[in-house]
């Protein structure tokens, strides 16, 4: 299960499990050829359906809107590459920078991102007035970010969505591993077993071990659901929750709460924070502001997700 923004694809049946949220308007890949009317309509270049008996001034009209889609799709072809390669650049950096101390790291890496930030703002601008397009354009920027997604799609179905996921990826985990964990209460007292104080806690240093935290999740809890599915589950099946509602087999519920839970632990934004619970003792909350979160034991155990 591939978590994309704002809906679900599943690889394993070659299809979305929820409905599009831009509809069923005219663009790539419509689902219905000229919104079911293919007797009073064409589409000669499957980007924008015509009637079929049109005057002069609305065949100019639409061929100014043709050329704002294909323009929003020139511009999302270039930022899934400018962000494919700093990605890569980044990730790069990171294992290079090993070496040096935190601080070090902290300034090489922010130096690096500062630097990509006025890349794409160049760019950006560039590609803008070369084009002479109001970035305000709704319809150019629709265009420009669901070609930059039907890359990602087409990524995938050649095979090299892994690593182009793999570097999105890896770059949010270095983040979060390099961030310093402010506890509120870690002292002599915990009682944790070696194991997880060699994993849980880095070296002492206050990092937390995100792999350790996303394992917790795989852990089978009961009618063949993971913790991490069964949270789900139980969020999901709530009014009004932020976590989505999951039905089908336990595998795809379990693939889809792991995937909520990575996306807490890897999200740059995230707050960590530790506190006594009146019922479940010392825990460590990882929320996400305005986005839920997850909460786990002092042991490491995933206890269940937070609303936001």
């Amino acid at each position: 299960m591939i978590y994309f923004g704002r809906r679900y694809y599943d690889p394993q049946i070659a299809r979305w499990i929820t409905a599009d949220p831009l509809g069923y308007e005219a663009g790539p890949n419509l689902y219905a050829y000229v919104n079911n009317s293919p007797l009073t309509h064409i589409d000669i270049y499957g980007l924008i359906d015509i009637d079929g008996i049109y005057d002069e001034e609305t065949r100019r009209a639409r061929d100014a809107e043709l050329g704002r889609k294909l323009k929003g799709m020139a511009h999302g072809t270039v930022d899934f590459a400018v962000e494919t390669i700093h990605g890569l650049q980044t990730s790069m950096a990171y294992i290079g920078a090993d070496e040096f101390c935190l601080e070090e790291r902290r300034g090489i890496i922010g130096g690096i991102e500062e630097s990509q930030t006025r890349q794409r703002e160049i760019i950006d601008n560039k590609i803008m007035g070369v084009f002479n397009i109001d970035p305000s354009d709704e319809i150019y920027q629709s265009f420009r970010n669901n070609t930059k997604l039907g890359l990602e799609i087409w990524s995938l179905a050649t095979g090299t969505y892994g690593a182009y996921k793999g570097i999105r990826h890896l770059n949010k985990l270095f983040k979060m591993s390099g961030k310093a964990l402010d506890f509120t209460k870690i002292g002599t007292n915990l009682k944790l077993p070696t194991a997880i104080k060699e994993n849980f806690f880095l070296a002492g240093e206050g990092k937390y071990n995100l792999d350790l935290l996303s394992k917790a999740g795989q852990v089978l809890d009961r009618n063949s659901l993971t913790k991490a599915g069964r949270a789900l589950q139980k969020h999901g099946s709530r009014p009004g929750s932020f976590f989505p509602k999951v039905n089908g087999k336990a595998s795809n519920i379990n693939a889809l709460g792991q995937n909520c839970l990575d996306d807490i632990l890897t999200h740059p934004n995230s707050i960590i924070k530790e506190w006594n619970h009146r019922s479940f003792g010392e825990v460590i909350n990882i929320t996400i502001p305005k986005h839920g979160g997850a909460r786990f034991s002092i042991n490491g155990d995933l206890i269940g997700f937070l609303e936001p």
